[in-house]
This record gives structure tokens, sequence and C-alpha cells, in this order.
């Protein structure tokens, strides 16, 4: 990865396999990053959302920070993964902890594709051992050995700060120390500069009822994701993930949250770049389940939005052996019947100048499912009957 002088990196966090440490439900993830000094904890430098029900979660939040090749060369990261168990945000040792890993900034941002899969480690085997010297009880070829060997790691004899005192409880308790599985996978990208217009999305989907239920009405959310090409392979980073749609409109529509996002978090000023919007099932007790998707970019998006009638997209996924699961429709939007409430979306360590020209864009996207039969819009609809119904509504044309 070419680095410029002084650049602004982008981290982003999945995880798969994690241990499950809830009786009723999944674990619930969130990740924790601080940076090393002498083998502890100095600075917590963010943290993640939430992924509710999920062993294997895609987190939406990233980890921002300006790097200099030369004075942050040996720079480390510990990150832990929680499930949360608590409302608490501050005291982890109220969560439980699902894992550890240690990595070198620069080994990440020299690693083929700026990725590194890491196994995950309980936190005695990498930190806060009953000695003042890191003993790593790994392969001795690990990374995190090396790593360990390379910066000299020791534990600081001075007092712990309460916040060190409470992650060391959080990771080093016996239960912490029992069934600790599964990989984290760490992504870095230079950010551009500029944050670029703000779009504000808008987006429904139609209301299912699942069949093998005798009808129940499915729980909907959708993630917005992004392209990573590493080498030969694609792979799909979160950039928004929904919370779950409960309000059902007049038209059986389920109406998600509005959010905005700017430019360069959306596609990091790389308009072409292919985003994925992903329709998924909510379970508690498996991995939740992909209804639908479709694949895009904003410089797609927006070359609809002057067309003059709406512009369909045709849904892929699962269940492909139908005719066609649907389109998600792109309309224009001059207004909102209630205007939206705009986030503030600035950075404040790589704001644009103040000679940038951005704008706020109204995108509004919705989910028409021509329903396979493992899912239903009432207790007597059909695909065909969905397909008619569809057919009254105002024309648009579609976009393959």
């Amino acid at each position: 990865m070419h680095l410029p002088h002084l650049a602004q990196i982008e981290l982003r966090f999945s995880a798969n396999n994690l241990a499950n440490k809830d009786l009723f439900s999944l674990s619930d993830p969130f990740l924790v990053c601080h940076t090393l000094r002498n083998g502890l904890p100095v600075d917590r430098i963010g943290r993640t959302e939430t992924v509710r029900d999920d062993l294997n979660p895609l987190w939406a939040t990233t980890i921002s920070f300006t790097y200099d090749p030369l004075e942050n060369a040996s720079s480390a990261l510990l990150i832990d993964i929680f499930d949360r168990d608590s409302p608490s945000d501050t005291a982890l040792s109220k969560h439980d902890f699902l894992g550890r890993a240690v990595l070198r900034i620069s080994r990440l941002l020299s690693a083929p594709n700026a990725r590194l899969d890491i196994p995950l480690a309980p936190a005695k085997d990498i930190l806060f051992p009953a000695t003042t010297t890191i003993s790593l009880v790994t392969d001795s070829n690990s990374e995190e050995e090396r790593l360990a060997r390379d910066s000299m790691l020791y534990v600081d004899t001075n007092p712990s700060p309460r916040q060190t005192n409470d992650l060391r409880r959080a990771t080093t308790s016996s239960r912490a120390s029992k069934n600790v599985t599964g990989t984290l996978s760490v992504f870095a990208e230079v950010l551009s500069p500029q944050q670029g217009n703000t779009f504000i999305f808008r987006v429904s989907s139609a209301m299912l009822r699942d069949a093998s239920t005798l009808g129940r009405r499915v729980t909907q959310f959708y993630e917005v994701q992004r392209e990573r090409i590493e080498g030969d392979r694609t792979s799909w980073s979160v950039v928004y993930r929904s919370k779950d749609g409960l309000t059902v409109n007049a038209n059986n529509y389920v109406v998600f949250d509005e959010f905005a996002m700017a430019e360069r978090q959306l596609h990091n000023m790389n308009p072409k770049r292919r985003l994925r919007i992903a329709f998924y099932k909510r379970h508690t007790r498996k991995q939740h389940e992909l209804i639908s998707y479709i694949n895009t970019s904003m410089h797609d998006i927006m070359q609809s939005r002057f067309r003059l009638h709406d512009v369909a997209i045709p849904l892929e996924g699962r269940y492909g052996d139908e005719d066609a699961l649907g389109n998600v429709l792109i309309r224009r939007i001059d207004k909102w019947e209630h205007p939206p409430i705009v986030p503030d979306v600035s950075d404040a360590a790589s704001s644009s100048s103040s000679t940038d020209r951005t704008a706020t864009v109204y995108v509004h996207l919705r989910a028409d499912h021509f329903l396979h039969k493992r899912f239903v819009s009432s207790l007597n609809d059909s695909p065909r009957n969905v397909s008619r119904r569809l057919r009254q509504l105002p024309a648009f044309i579609t976009m393959h």
C-alpha cells in the first residue's frame, strides 16, 4: 500500500466463528481497540457498534487515525471482542470476553491487500501475565510473539489506571479464559482527504410474512456494503446497518429510519465503486437470513435520478428459482414530506477545506419483492398477485 506522509487510515473489522456465550440466543459482539505502550493499553481509539445475535459479525463502525510512517512504524494495537451483556458502555467487565488480538500497524499496511486474519486468543496468552515480562503461550513463530519480541512489550510497574484495571478484570477472569474461538480480520484503506457530498437515504421494503410460521411477519433489516477488491477475489465491507424495520405504512411497506453518509464514508470518493444493498430476515438463535440484494453504485443511482421514470434494479439472492425476486426502485425525490434531520458527518481530524463545494443529495430506494413461496405478503398472497399489484404502480424502467 502506497502511503503519503501523514496518511488518514481507516480500519474495518470482521470476525468469524466466535464463541456463543448466550444461552437463549447468539452472542452480541462488539470490538474495542486500544493503542499499546510498554505492553499496556494506553488510549482507547475506537469502539464498534454491537451486532446482535451474530457469530460472524461485520462491523459497520470504522476506526480512523492519522499515520506517520516515520514516527508510527512500530505502533501496535490491542483489539478485544466482547459479547454485550449489559447496557453499560464504560465497564467492560460487565460483558463476556470473546477473544483478543494484537497487531502492528506497519505489518497490516504492508500485508497483501492491506488485510490480516488473526486467530483470537485468550487474554492471558497475550497480555497481563503474573510476571512483569510479556509471556506468550503460543506458537514460537506466531505474529503475536514476534510482535512482543520486536516491540519489547513489558508491563508497566506503576499502578494501572481504573480503565486498565477494568479491562484486566474483563479479560482475565476464569470465565474469560474459556471457550475462545474464531478469527479476527482487519482491513486498512487510505482515506481521501475530501468528504464529498452528503447522501440522505430513505429505504423501504415490501412487508413479508413467513409461510412456515403461519404468516408471522418477518423482521427485516438491511445493510449497505461496499466492494473491496483483494487480488482475484471480492469481499464486501459493511458501511451501514439499519435498525429493525418496525414501522409499516398504509401500503404495507416497512419503512426504515433515514440515514446520512458522506461520500468518503460511503465509497471513499470513488462513485463507480460497487455497493451492495442487502435485505435480511433477523433471527435470534441462528445466523440472520439473506433475503435478497442488489449490486449498484452511487454513479448508477445518481444517473437514475435524472430519468423521467423510476428505475428498477432486479434483486438477486438465495431464492433464485423464481423468474425474479423483485426489484429495488430508485425514485427521484425533490423534497421530503417531512424534512429529514441531517446529522453532522464532519471529521475534525480530516475535514475538507472551506473551499470544497458540497451538496446534500436525497435518495429514495424501495424494495418490491416478487415473493418466493417461502414468503408471503399476506396469508392469501402469491408471487403472481404481487406481480399484478406492482404492474399497477407508476411506470418504471428496468436497469440491468
